[in-house]
């Protein structure tokens, strides 16, 4: 049986794509007749129904959305899963294997991410951290660090900066870890990076 998978991909809409520059709008407004462009809805179709682009109501412009490929049944129990994972304000199943989720602004994406890919694909948060990296060589080179650490050390630690620039600690004792991973946490508050630790950390401290 093949390893339960998700690939994610942001789904949003750039609301300047409707925007007239300065020099066609002068045209419009010096020649006679309305001028369409400004006076005309811009409606834009969505899986969630159609609206128009200055509409408050605008999903896209309440949510931030994110699709969900799988290589597996998105069923009803799968779904049901989904929709209980803290976060997930909207769900809309496409098809049998994607799905559209609506994050809460008080929710981190990521975070979100991490707990469905552990519901449904059984995956360890380190890995739905390391999977996320985008750059190929940052990412290879913190899992070479990860699986050498998992294999010979019992207290650890990567921390993977926004640039893609890694450092990694291991620790003599226990004690050296708990004292030092405070440090961590607060470097991921003001950067924003990745740490990965034995326990796996989800981005709260």
């Amino acid at each position: 049986m093949s390893v339960k998978e998700i690939l994610w991909e942001s789904y949003s809409y750039d609301f300047h794509d409707k925007d007239i520059d300065d020099e066609e709008f002068e045209d419009y407004k010096d020649s006679e007749g309305p001028g369409p462009a400004h006076d005309i809805p811009v409606v834009m179709n969505t899986s969630f129904g159609a609206f128009s682009v200055d509409d408050s109501l605008n999903p896209f412009r309440r949510h931030e959305f994110w699709i969900g490929y799988t290589n597996f049944d998105i069923t009803h129990s799968v779904s049901e899963k989904i929709e209980e994972v803290p976060g997930v304000e909207i769900l809309k199943v496409e098809t049998r294997y994607r799905f559209i989720i609506g994050v809460g602004k008080m929710f981190s994406f990521s975070n979100v991410r991490i707990k469905i890919e552990k519901i449904l694909c059984n995956k360890h948060i380190n890995q739905s951290l390391l999977d996320a990296i985008e750059c190929k060589d940052v990412r290879e080179n913190a899992y070479e660090v990860y699986n050498d650490f998992k294999k010979r050390k019992s207290f650890w630690c990567i921390y993977i900066f926004p640039n893609g620039y890694t450092i990694s600690q291991d620790f003599k004792t226990e004690e050296d870890y708990v004292n030092d991973i405070p440090i961590y946490e607060t470097l991921l508050t003001l950067t924003d990076g990745l740490l990965i630790t034995p326990k796996g950390h989800d981005g709260s401290t």
